[in-house]
């Protein structure tokens, strides 16, 4: 499903491999994105992502949002089904 780069200001990408989560500003890539986490053994070097460039959050992530402020949005996914409850009986 292809992402509205315009309502997104950061990927994380957690690798279980480095144990390490990394950091993409969304804008600054076209379509995909791959990091590798070891050098490419040709040596090839245009075109490829090193994912330890990616370790620190991008700053600033985007003028545009930081100018506007937070989103008041709710992030789908946020609340899973009965992870809170609320009791709608009277108390007596």
């Amino acid at each position: 499903m292809p992402m509205n780069k315009s309502d997104v200001d950061l990927v994380c990408i957690y690798c279980p491999d480095t144990r390490r989560c990394y950091y993409l500003d969304p804008k600054r890539f076209s379509t995909a994105v791959k990091l590798r986490i070891a050098p490419a053994r040709n040596k090839q070097t245009k075109g490829v992502y090193p994912a330890d460039d990616f370790l620190d959050i991008p700053w600033p992530l985007s003028s545009a949002r930081i100018e506007q402020g937070p989103s008041k949005a709710k992030v789908a996914g946020s609340n899973p089904a009965g992870a809170t409850r609320v009791s709608r009986r009277r108390v007596r």
